[in-house]
């Protein structure tokens, strides 16, 4: 199976040929097919196969981080998709993302029952990250664009280049989650609680009607100017903290 993935990955689905597959997994011509009704059937077998082997990796990577926080959740689930898109053993994926519409109608509903599966499990801990204020979009719809993004990688990642899956999970994190995610100001509340910061415009977890100075990109600014070490007090606005 993993032989017939990386022939419909690196030559095709349309331009492999039975002669090909069977010469790749070590057989005659028309052995494989003796398994498989037709190569339409094979591919299904392929996507639907490698579906379930990432359901159940997942799972598993998951359990590894049982009881720990939201983010460290997402870092592991972002980690193990990166894992069956651009590892060692990637070639189920990929060939879904190709040859989707190489499926017929009742092939895609075989497939797709499995990836909801998998997409699904996403929604806990995207749901979590968004009561805490690390996500500022709605989980559903963030689901579909981090999966978008992830999966382009395949496009352009280079297994010989000195960046790791290590690496590009935390630059995941930090695109989707970074500031906001990080920032223990942000972790303490809810994303209904949020008031425009006027100083710079962001967003902050901050009751204010006016403005208020915690902004960390305001601090930024004002840090290179003033040169000053910043300390923390309480702000009697929002009853938070401010920059002084």
């Amino acid at each position: 199976m993993e032989q017939a993935a990386r022939l419909f990955l690196v030559k095709g689905y349309a331009a492999t040929t039975t002669r090909d597959i069977a010469a790749a997994m070590g057989m005659h011509s028309g052995s494989p097919f003796y398994y498989f009704k037709s190569k339409s059937a094979l591919l299904y077998a392929v996507m639907r196969e490698g579906m379930e082997m990432a359901s159940a990796s997942q799972q598993q990577a998951l359990q590894a981080v049982a009881g720990a926080d939201a983010r460290t959740q997402m870092r592991a689930l972002v980690r193990h998709h990166f894992e069956i898109l651009l590892g060692p053993r990637s070639g189920f994926i990929p060939v879904m993302l190709y040859e989707w519409r190489s499926l017929t109608a009742a092939q895609k509903k075989g497939v797709s029952k499995v990836k909801d599966g998998y997409e699904a499990i996403w929604m806990p801990v995207l749901t979590a990250l968004a009561r805490q204020g690390a996500l500022q979009a709605e989980p559903a719809v963030a689901r579909l664009f981090i999966f978008g993004a992830l999966n382009w990688a395949v496009q352009w990642f280079d297994r010989r280049g000195a960046r790791t899956l290590d690496q590009l999970t935390e630059d995941a994190l930090a695109l989707f989650f970074g500031g906001a995610a990080a920032d223990p100001l942000v972790r303490s509340t809810t994303a209904s609680t949020r008031a425009r910061c006027a100083p710079c415009g962001c967003w902050r977890p901050c009751a204010c009607p006016t403005s208020c100075m915690c902004c960390p990109s305001r601090r930024e600014r004002l840090r290179p100017a003033t040169r000053k070490k910043i300390r923390w007090a309480p702000s009697r606005c929002c009853s938070m903290a401010t920059c002084v």
